[in-house]
């Protein structure tokens, strides 16, 4: 009895604070659903350099001059790089070439340093307008997933330009969407 007289003490107290328990009038219900989960699993995004861009072989020139590699593999030259000797040495010359491959359809934005230097070791060459056979566009990967593009630029010598084997880098990036 003692303890039934606390519980309603109790009760009677929270009801003049306010703080009442709801009144249960008979059994409760439950509803229940399912929710719903997906995932897409994708090829792979991905870069591949092909071929590097190849200015080819070239006659140390006596004055400074430009060879530039289009994206279409056509070269044309300036200055004294221009004359047939400078130009007429052994070696492949052409575009880089790149492919994508990725979703059919997915969507990519493509960046490439217009700029770069090579160099033999101690003496360097700069490597200008380098530009891509797709622009730098948003552009959509083809009904197979895949893209090839190339890239081409100007080589810009000086007068007496060092002897050797020049080499670098330039960067591609390709964000896809």
């Amino acid at each position: 009895m003692r303890v039934s007289a606390k519980v309603a003490g109790l009760a009677l107290g929270l009801i003049g604070l306010g703080l009442a328990t709801p009144a249960v009038a008979g059994p409760a219900s439950t509803s229940t659903t399912s929710g719903s989960a997906s995932a897409q699993v994708a090829l792979p995004l991905q870069v591949v350099a092909v071929e590097d861009l190849r200015f080819g072989a070239i006659a140390q020139p006596q004055a400074s001059g430009t060879l530039t590699i289009a994206t279409n593999g056509a070269m044309t030259t300036s200055g004294s790089l221009g004359t047939a000797s400078a130009i007429a040495q052994p070696g492949t010359r052409g575009p880089a070439q790149f492919a994508l491959s990725g979703q059919s359809g997915q969507r990519f934005l493509v960046l490439i340093a217009n700029n770069t230097t090579i160099s033999n070791g101690s003496a360097t060459m700069r490597v200008t307008k380098i530009t891509s056979s797709i622009g730098q566009g948003l552009e959509v990967l083809d009904a197979s997933g895949t893209l090839t593009f190339t890239v081409g630029g100007t080589l810009n010598a000086n007068s007496n330009q060092a002897v050797g084997n020049y080499t670098g880098t330039f960067p591609v990036i390709v964000t896809f969407f």
